[in-house]
């Protein structure tokens, strides 16, 4: 597994200066688009066939039918084919593009897109310079109003994701998706520009565990004052992932929670969890503290992981207390917002306005880790 991230490492690193292939809506199965020219003028292929060239308000309209794609343009009949592609110009290229079924909002998205039939939706792919990727997935994850050196940091750690994972979506045709299952890349970036400029001002950047490996570049909103190693998440025991004490995020939006539940649920959901819970069994027994983060929530005989709890309830995090408030609550006090592991969101953007420069921040979250520029 070593020997083969090392290789994928260098097999991926000259896409920092290349184009990267980006599974549009990959989660929503959609049966038709609705697509234009924003900025500069697109050649239309149908079937790798030059076709038209569409102009800026341009629109095209493409649905799934059957096993291939059909295209309508204003005042022409519709087009029956396997592939659809617009094609920029120039570097300058963006367009628009918009679920119609099922709906959803309009996106916008640089340089060039693709379309192809695939099982029961159409597949959608932008083929896009890999730093405007990355730019897009920064403003995407981490906001439009943050100081310059937190933007360094992200774009560090969102470069070192996509290479490590470069070939997640091979089998399908293309890199990597606009979802969660890599990384969220819901448009172009185009609100703070300070974003393209720290991507460009660290191109090629990434952090590696022992000089070559890439490490896992895990990142999440709010740690509330400690993020914890990877065993309390993953399998693997990752040497750079390891509990930090955060004094930075700890009055920030999400640094707080609070959820309450009746007695009777949080009884209900124990009960179904596999907890043996007896009639006497005295509703100030389910009192815990968690000052510092704990990876199980202890019930007598019994426990279950925090991480559990976590995710059949949908909590903000794993880090909470709880607390009996009579007659018949229960009252769960969290602290942070995500998984914990790896570099906190708005810790890093506290620890930039108070001057930290973006690799104090990494070297801060990432213990033991070193910042490489493979891309001259």
């Amino acid at each position: 597994m070593k020997g083969f991230r090392i290789l994928l490492f260098f097999l991926s690193a000259s896409l920092t200066a290349q184009e990267v292939s980006i599974g549009l809506f990959y989660a929503d199965a959609v049966q038709s688009f609705t697509v234009s020219p924003v900025r500069s003028r697109y050649v239309l292929f149908i079937d790798s066939i030059p076709s038209d060239t569409l102009r800026p308000g341009n629109i095209l309209y493409i649905s799934l039918m059957n096993d291939k794609l059909s295209i309508q343009r204003p005042d022409n009949p519709p087009e029956g084919c396997l592939t659809v592609e617009l094609e920029a110009l120039d570097t300058n290229g963006i367009f628009s593009i918009r679920p119609a079924f099922p709906a959803k909002e309009k996106r916008l998205y640089d340089d060039n897109v693709h379309f192809r039939a695939d099982v029961n939706r159409i597949l959608a792919v932008n083929r896009v310079q890999f730093d405007k990727y990355i730019a897009g997935v920064i403003e995407s994850e981490g906001g439009t109003k943050a100081h310059p050196e937190y933007y360094k940091a992200q774009a560090v750690l969102c470069r070192t994701y996509a290479l490590a994972n470069i070939t997640r979506h091979k089998e399908e045709g293309f890199d990597l998706c606009d979802g969660v299952h890599c990384q969220a890349y819901l448009s172009r970036s185009d609100k703070n520009g300070e974003i393209l400029n720290a991507v460009r001002q660290t191109h090629g950047e990434v952090a590696v565990w022992n000089d070559t490996i890439l490490i896992t570049a895990a990142f999440h909103s709010n740690c509330g004052g400690e993020t914890q190693s990877s065993t309390a998440e993953w399998v693997l025991d990752m040497p750079y992932l390891q509990p930090v004490r955060d004094p930075y995020c700890r009055e920030s939006r999400n640094a707080r929670w609070q959820k309450t539940f009746s007695l009777s649920e949080w009884k209900q959901y124990l009960t179904g969890a596999g907890i043996a819970l007896t009639d006497s069994f005295p509703p100030s027994r389910f009192k815990f503290v968690q000052l510092q983060r704990k990876r199980f929530y202890p019930l007598g005989n019994d426990s279950l992981p925090l991480r559990k709890i976590r995710n059949d309830l949908g909590l903000r995090s794993s880090f909470f207390s709880v607390s009996f408030v009579p007659p018949d609550k229960i009252v769960l006090d969290g602290r942070g917002y995500g998984h914990g592991i790896g570099l906190c969101q708005e810790g890093a953007m506290q620890m930039a306005l108070k001057g930290f420069d973006y690799r104090e921040i990494l070297f801060f979250y990432f213990t033991g880790i070193s910042i490489k520029k493979w891309i001259q």
